[in-house]
């Protein structure tokens, strides 16, 4: 080299031969010549180096105190090539730091300046974003880029996390294989995808070698926004590994599933801990619930394979707050669409949001027997607020009976916020249910309440807008199950709710309820609107019945039903308010008990029950006994413990047709009820207004309006036998004697003769009936008698 110039030196017009020209320019390892490496290395002289490996690497500078060096570096691998300066040392870029990345792709010059490194990168990165193609990503890549892909966005994801940047993901339609584990030294994981990016998993969706997670990420905070489809992985995202309290969002953006959280062999859940969910959390070694969950806009489709999720969204453990919303499927699950929270490991921190939902065709596609729940959405936790959720078609293909329903809630509060439709939804219940759990005195969450003072009730719901429909093709393959089943639950309020089809239940509610209406039922019901209230709870408030239509078919239209079989149970109040039932269809009724009050033996008590204002109850006719208002005290087995009411009261109802008894009250002892008042009621066609053994201590009964006005009150009916040769019989009416029921006449209405040719009569002695003969009679003659107790208004 000679005046600053490069190379060898030959005098003017000599012409080198080709040999001299290729010794001249031999290469050879001088301080001129790269370096290749892919791992750590320390410096000792200046040079060319050049990092091609696939895993982050560092190069140490030597001393600034020892040397005049100068470097030159390119990263043209696929991983974070870092340089670090010796001792106490700094390096210079926009400020002093002990070290400086350099991505791939990029280059750097790094000067000795005496007090500091000066480093010069071609490519400076953004202060605020990485993008993954930088790190080697191809987002076009073929199927045999995968792992390459795979590796690339693991490399990406360390990098950005650590620097707290923003990882841009581009868009484009290519494989990438499992990236795992993820675990940054430092900072959140941002990831963006930038325009509609799809990322497909290696194989077809089938086979064992295609089952795989993209990715599993471990900090503190994820954040994911963007479009993305994804396809055949078997878990898009499991977030088992976050930290206790860490927050995980995936939303401002649209996530799409195709043939994804699934089970490849489709014979079992392979991997029950992980749930086989496209995004999902368990808890696997996770001490304590998340922070923060929030996802939206999540679509799940089946693939051509017609591969189908087993789970869509998983929170296993819960969150202080999980969100999910905007979620759509069709023909996309095969067992759960959303799940929040677990059976086993929630406590009363949870707090849930599920908005927006759309799911259609869910079923069990596995072989075990062990699985054996379907739902829609499933949900354990504190609060729960649901709204605007359609589930279509849930139902059971396995020759094993799976239970299965729309909505499942095991929340202690619970509001809806917007419409809840179930369309042939099919085992145990079919729509919503909600199966709180115990509290403490305090209204907390407590498994042990039962036995540390607490109530043991179960939740609290303010539900309106539900409509469940049945069809009569789906109710023939899975039976009369029931619509909504609150079970039990300490308060419930329902109103503006809709069920239409054949159903065993439109209603379950075990506990206090207050069905506010309007309730409409449409078809065939074993009962309408059923309350049951055991004796183990302490139920204080009342339970009422309001603005409730049938237009159908029931044998029980509204029920309140009391079983306290092993201690004393008080309820202040069940009220039937507003309750319409219109009966279309008596064919097979052998029996309609419209609205019922029935009240189990051991010592249960209501304090009061009323049938009030607006009550209507037409059309309850036929071949059977149709009742109209009726109380069933049940004697108890032993001891004569039996239900009791202390005041029935029956306000302005309108009776319409009613067969056999506008007001029924049976029980086996007298005084059972104490009190009966009876105002302003209108009876259309009746035989008898009150009846029953049961005799109240005190009746009144005021502006009874109908074909009764007068004020028949009670019947009795029986049969008497004149023996062969007699001409007369005794019968004893049963009538009460004591002087608060003593009625002021009884009117014999009908004798019914048994053998022709005779004329009957009767006459009255106290409470003793004669029926006699004209003449004597031949043989045995049975004559049926019926009778009427009538009260004076």
């Amino acid at each position: 080299m000679a005046n600053g110039q490069w190379g060898p030196q030959w005098p003017l017009g000599y012409k080198p031969s080709p040999d001299e020209w290729n010794n001249a320019f031999a290469r050879k390892q001088d301080a001129n010549d790269p370096t290749i490496f892919s791992q750590d290395i320390v410096l000792s002289q200046s040079g060319n180096y050049c990092f091609d490996g696939t895993v982050a690497a560092e190069a140490t500078l030597p001393a600034l105190s020892t040397t005049i060096n100068q470097f030159f570096f390119k990263n043209a691998g696929s991983a974070i090539l870092t340089i670090s300066a010796a001792g106490t040392d700094t390096l210079y870029l926009t400020a002093a730091v002990s070290t400086v990345d350099i991505l791939p792709g990029s280059g750097a010059f790094v000067l000795n300046f005496g007090s500091y490194w000066a480093v010069v990168i071609d490519t400076p990165s953004s202060s605020t974003e990485v993008n993954a193609v930088d790190f080697g990503y191809n987002p076009y890549g073929a199927e045999g880029d995968a792992t390459a892909n795979a590796l690339a966005l693991n490399s990406a994801i360390l990098y950005a996390a650590s620097k707290s940047r923003v990882l841009v993901i581009p868009g484009g339609d290519g494989y990438c294989a499992n990236i795992g584990h993820v675990t940054p030294p430092s900072g959140p994981i941002l990831i963006r995808f930038d325009g509609l990016c799809v990322i497909r998993a290696p194989g077809d969706g089938l086979s064992s070698a295609s089952d795989i997670t993209w990715f599993v990420p471990d900090a503190d905070i994820v954040h994911i926004t963007g479009d993305v489809q994804f396809h055949y992985f078997k878990k898009v995202i499991s977030t088992r590994y976050l930290n206790a309290g860490a927050n995980f969002e995936m939303w401002n953006g649209s996530f799409s599933f195709y043939g994804c959280g699934r089970s490849y062999d489709y014979d079992h859940v392979s991997n029950r801990e992980d749930y086989n969910g496209c995004v999902g959390t368990s808890a696997g070694g996770l001490g304590s619930a998340l922070g923060y969950v929030r996802v939206e806009n999540f679509s799940f489709f089946a693939d051509d394979n017609g591969t189908v999720c087993d789970f869509g969204f998983v929170c296993r453990e819960g969150a202080q707050l999980a969100i999910a919303r905007h979620f759509v499927t069709t023909d996309g699950m095969s067992r759960i669409g959303v799940m929040i929270g677990d059976n086993a490991t929630w406590d009363d921190s949870v707090n849930i949001v599920v908005e927006h939902i759309y799911l259609k065709n869910i079923y069990p596609r596995w072989a075990t027997t062990t699985e054996n729940q379907v739902y829609g959405i499933l949900c354990y936790g504190r609060r729960l607020r649901v709204g605007s959720v359609i589930v279509e078609n849930l139902y059971d293909l396995h020759p094993t009976t799976h239970n299965s329903n729309g909505f499942f809630s095991k929340c202690t509060l619970v509001q809806q916020s917007g419409p809840l439709l179930f369309y042939n939804c099919g085992r145990e219940v079919g729509g919503f249910v909600m199966k709180g759990t115990p509290m403490d005195a305090a209204g907390m969450l407590d498994p042990d309440a039962a036995t540390n003072g607490g109530n043991g009730l179960t939740g609290y719901a303010q539900l309106d807008k539900i409509i469940v429909v049945r069809t009569a093709a789906f109710t023939a393959s899975y039976g009369r199950i029931s619509g909504c089943y609150l079970a039990p639950t300490a308060r419930a309020v329902l109103g503006q709710c809709i069920l239409i089809g054949s159903m065993d239940r439109a209603i379950l509610c075990q506990g206090s309820a207050n069905i506010a209406g309007p309730v409409q039922l449409y078809g065939d019901f074993t009962y309408g609107v059923n309350i049951q209230i055991a004796a183990t709870d302490d139920y204080s408030e009342p339970v009422i019945f309001g603005d409730i239509y049938l237009y159908g078919k029931t044998t029980y239209f509204t029920e309140a039903r009391l079983y306290g079989t092993t201690g004393t149970l008080t309820v202040p109040e069940i009220s039937f308010d507003r309750c319409r039932c219109y009966i279309t269809d008596t064919t097979g009724l052998v029996g309609v008990y419209t609205v019922n009050c029935y009240i189990s033996a051991g010592q249960n008590t209501v304090t009061r029950a009323s049938v009030n204002e607006g009550c209507e109850l037409y059309n309850v006719g036929g071949g059977g006994s149709y009742n109209g208002v009726y109380v069933l005290l049940a004697a108890s087995g032993s001891g004569g413990n039996n239900g009791k009411v202390t005041t029935l009261d029956v306000n302005n109802p309108n009776l319409g047709i009613v067969q056999n008894y506008a007001v029924y009250v049976n029980s086996g002892n007298a005084g059972d009820i104490t009190n009966v008042n009876i105002n302003g009621a209108r009876i259309a066609n009746t035989g008898s207004f009150i009846s029953g053994a049961s005799k109240p201590t005190n009746l009144r009964i005021r502006s009874i309006a109908g074909p009764h006005a007068s004020g028949y009150t009670s019947e009795r009916r029986g049969v008497a036998t004149i023996t062969s040769g007699n001409t007369s019989v005794g019968a004893s009416m049963g009538f009460a004697t004591n002087l608060a029921l003593n009625p002021d006449t009884i009117d014999l209405i009908t004798l019914t003769p048994a053998v022709p040719g005779h004329t009957f009569g009767a006459s009255l002695s106290g409470s003793t009936l004669t029926i006699t003969a004209d003449s004597a009679v031949g043989s045995d003659t049975q004559i049926g008698w019926r009778a009427l107790c009538k009260y004076h208004v």
